[in-house]
C-alpha cells in the first residue's frame, strides 16, 4: 500500500510536480517501510493525462477532506446526473418518496474509473467518450483491451493494467477495486438490482466501449 500524503494543491500540474518530486512511503506485506520515487517512463504517463484534459486526475483535498477541486471522475458523474432524469416512487407503505436516478452512481463510477485507467495513451487523436442517449449510456475508451484480456473475461473479473501508475493513484484515492473484481463487483451487480439488465461490453477495432441499458 502506497502513500501519497497530504493532497492539496491549487492544479493538475501542481499535483503531478508532488507526484514526482516527492519521496512516498510504501509498506510492505511484512510491515516494512520503503521510500520510493516514481521514474520518468510513469511520469510520462500521467502527464499524457493532464494534457489530455487540463484537469486534475483525481479530486484535490483541503487538509479537512474536503473538495477543492473536483476530479476527472466527479465531473463525468456530475455530467451524469445533470443530464438525466430522477424517477421518484413511494416506499412500501407510502411515508416517503424515494428518488432513483436513472443509472446507479457506482456503476457510472467504476465504468467511467475503468475508461481512466485502462484506455490507450498513445492514441492521442482520440478521447474518452461518454454519451447519454434515451435508452442507454456508453463510455467509449480509445485502444484494444490489454494483455489477452476479453469482454467476457472482465464480466468475470480479471487483473491487467495498461497503464499501472494511474492504477495505483486511483487505487490509493479509493478509486478503483484493487482487486480486480470492479466490473463483476459494482457495474453488474448494481446494474442488476437497479434495473435487471446487463451491461454490454463491445470491443471494436481499436476502441472499447461499455454500454449501460436504461
Amino acid at each position: 500500500a502506497a502513500s501519497h500524503g497530504p493532497r492539496v494543491a491549487r492544479s493538475a500540474v501542481e499535483q503531478l510536480t508532488w507526484w514526482f518530486e516527492t519521496a512516498h512511503t510504501s509498506e510492505l506485506a511484512d510491515g516494512t517501510q520503503m521510500q520510493f520515487r516514481y521514474c520518468f517512463a510513469q511520469r510520462e504517463a500521467v502527464e499524457t493525462v493532464i494534457w489530455l484534459y487540463d484537469v486534475p486526475l483525481t479530486p484535490l483535498l483541503s487538509d479537512a477532506d474536503e473538495i477543492v477541486e473536483a476530479g476527472l471522475v466527479e465531473q463525468a458523474l456530475a455530467f451524469v446526473q445533470r443530464n438525466t432524469a430522477v424517477a421518484g416512487h413511494l416506499e412500501e407503505g407510502g411515508a416517503r418518496r424515494e428518488e432513483v436516478s436513472a443509472y446507479p452512481r457506482e456503476a457510472v463510477r467504476e465504468a467511467v474509473v475503468n475508461a481512466l485507467v485502462h484506455r490507450d495513451y498513445l492514441l492521442s487523436s482520440t478521447d474518452i467518450e461518454l454519451t447519454i442517449y434515451d435508452d442507454r449510456m456508453e463510455i467509449v475508451s480509445p485502444g484494444r483491451l490489454p494483455n489477452g484480456i476479453t469482454p467476457a473475461r472482465m464480466l468475470t473479473g480479471c487483473r491487467a493494467a495498461r497503464n499501472q501508475l494511474i492504477k495505483d493513484v486511483m487505487r490509493d484515492y479509493r478509486c478503483l477495486e484493487n482487486s480486480g473484481m470492479g466490473v463483476p463487483r459494482k457495474i453488474v451487480k448494481c446494474m442488476r438490482e437497479h434495473n435487471g439488465t446487463e451491461p454490454v461490453l463491445i470491443e471494436d477495432g481499436e476502441r472499447f466501449t461499455l454500454r449501460l441499458l436504461r
